[in-house]
Parts: structure tokens; C-alpha cells; sequence
């Protein structure tokens, strides 16, 4: 929960960093990816732990592994479509629906953190250098 806290510190602060007009710059990714579409990616996913969380909970977890690539493709319509504050709204709600799910296990079995790891702070690590390259570029000017 430590690298959680700490990863996450380090994630708000590179998107606090990114101005308002840079937002939806699509420069993040060689795909086209702006600050807003990966913070919606990172609320995107939390949110999934979190009902595979609440699911783990209940017993009702078959298991399985989704369709990464489905998901991302269609969370990254989804959130092109969301007013920027929606989006850095979800960000937040999302991050603390998984830690709230994660916490009120009874047991976090292996399948549990896992959920938790990946979408959490492995996740948040996995998207700082393309945020901070970003931000040291600049401008992007075609």
C-alpha cells in the first residue's frame, strides 16, 4: 500500500503539472494518447478492480482474464467523450473505490492483489516516463 501511496503521489503531481491547454494535446503516446486520455485509462481500469474487488468479496469471481485490448480501445472512445473535469473526476473516485474494495477484504488472496498491483501501482508506474517525456517536450507542434 506504500508504493500505492507513494506512485499515486507521483502520478497526481506529473498531471498537476500538465496546463489545461495541454490536456487533450495527443502527444503522450506514438498512438496518439493525451494526459487526459491516460488518466482516464489509469480511472478506467481502477474502476475495474474495484468491481472485480467487490465480486472477489461476494464469491461471485469466476476468474479469467479480460480483454485487455478490447477494454482499452473502448474506454479510450469513452473517455475522448467526457468533459476533462468528468475525467479528473473518475480519476480520483476510481483510485479510492479500489483502495476502499481492496481494504474491506476479509483476506486479500492472490488474485486480489494482483487486481490491485496491476491496476494500481504497477499501472501508475508503467505510465510516469511517457507522462514526464511529455511534459519535458513541450509544446507539441506539428
Amino acid at each position: 500500500m506504500a508504493d500505492e501511496d507513494r506512485l499515486w503521489l507521483e502520478l497526481t503531481e506529473v498531471f498537476g503539472d500538465v496546463s489545461p491547454e495541454r490536456f487533450d494535446e495527443p502527444s503522450v503516446t506514438p498512438e496518439g494518447w493525451s494526459p487526459k486520455d491516460v488518466m482516464y485509462h489509469v480511472a478506467a481500469w481502477a474502476d475495474e478492480a474495484a468491481t472485480v474487488l467487490g465480486r472477489i468479496a461476494a464469491g461471485t469471481h469466476t476468474g479469467g482474464d479480460p480483454d485487455t485490448q478490447a477494454l482499452n480501445e473502448e474506454w479510450f472512445e469513452m473517455g475522448r467523450g467526457l468533459d476533462d473535469d468528468v475525467v479528473r473526476i473518475r480519476f480520483a473516485k476510481g483510485r479510492t473505490a479500489m483502495r476502499q474494495a481492496l481494504t474491506s477484504l476479509p483476506e486479500v488472496d492472490a488474485a486480489a492483489w494482483e487486481w490491485f498491483e496491476e491496476s494500481g501501482p504497477r499501472h501508475y508506474e508503467e505510465h510516469l516516463p511517457d507522462l514526464r517525456a511529455f511534459l519535458e517536450r513541450g509544446t507539441h507542434r506539428p
